[in-house]
């Protein structure tokens, strides 16, 4: 669209909202182009929208709500002939809102949980291909997350399995509570080695002990298999 070419304007009332200069266009409901006229109109309008903002947006929801489709489609048009402008704004839009934007959605999945899951589910069927090489690419760049996750899955199927209760928490929570006995085995049996690779259940699932971030602590992996399944467990038994 080309640039407005500033107008001049010769009436004395030229700075009116309405001036009677003349100046008759249809495409400006018949109110003058010059200079002055157009910065007063465009006050004029950050005013009202300003002490009728909530009217506004109202009307302007309604239109959307009434012309959905045109309103897509002028949408399209306009990121079609804008497209390197639209992406910049929205990549500088994401990172100066992320914070709430990630609050947003979190919020959003825990009151659509269901919704969500069918999303997921169909997108999934529908690009099955993209997705599995996805996964694929991010276990090949996360060796340590994938294993991490797996052992995760694993007890919590072993939770399912056995009808245990089980209260889900994140892997940041699970570092925290490695964090509190210091990365280090807390069983500390003769032949324990002293690191804290891997996940230890007090009470074990099989004896009914619930996968949560309470009954959990950090083992090496001798103490950990010498402890096993045994419930009461001593470090002499």
């Amino acid at each position: 669209m080309p640039k407005r070419t500033p107008l001049p304007c010769t009436p004395a009332n030229c700075g009116e909202l309405f001036p009677k200069c003349g100046r008759v266009s249809t495409y400006t409901n018949r109110r003058c182009r010059c200079d002055s006229c157009y910065e007063a109109v465009a006050e004029e309008r950050r005013r009202h929208y300003a002490k009728n903002r909530e009217a506004v947006a109202e009307r302007c929801k309604r239109y959307r709500a009434e012309n959905r489709e045109a309103v897509l489609e002028e949408k399209r048009r306009y990121h079609h002939a804008n497209r390197e402008a639209c992406n910049e704004k929205s990549k500088q839009n994401y990172y100066a809102n992320r914070e709430a934007r990630t609050e947003y959605s979190l919020r959003y999945q825990a009151k659509n949980r269901e919704a969500v899951r069918e999303y997921k589910r169909r997108y999934v069927v529908k690009n099955s291909e993209a997705v599995a090489e996805r996964l694929r690419q991010w276990r090949l760049d996360n060796p340590d997350r994938d294993r991490e996750n797996g052992i995760r899955a694993t007890h919590r199927r072993r939770a399912r399995k056995n009808a245990v209760q089980t209260v889900p928490f994140t892997q940041e929570q699970l570092e925290q509570r490695f964090a509190y006995y210091g990365w280090r085995c807390y069983l500390r049996l003769e032949s324990c080695t002293g690191g804290a690779d891997h996940v230890e259940h007090v009470k074990p699932i099989s004896k009914g002990g619930p996968h949560m971030l309470a009954n959990l602590r950090p083992a090496c992996k001798p103490c950990n298999s010498r402890k096993g399944t045994k419930w009461p467990f001593e470090a002499d038994s």
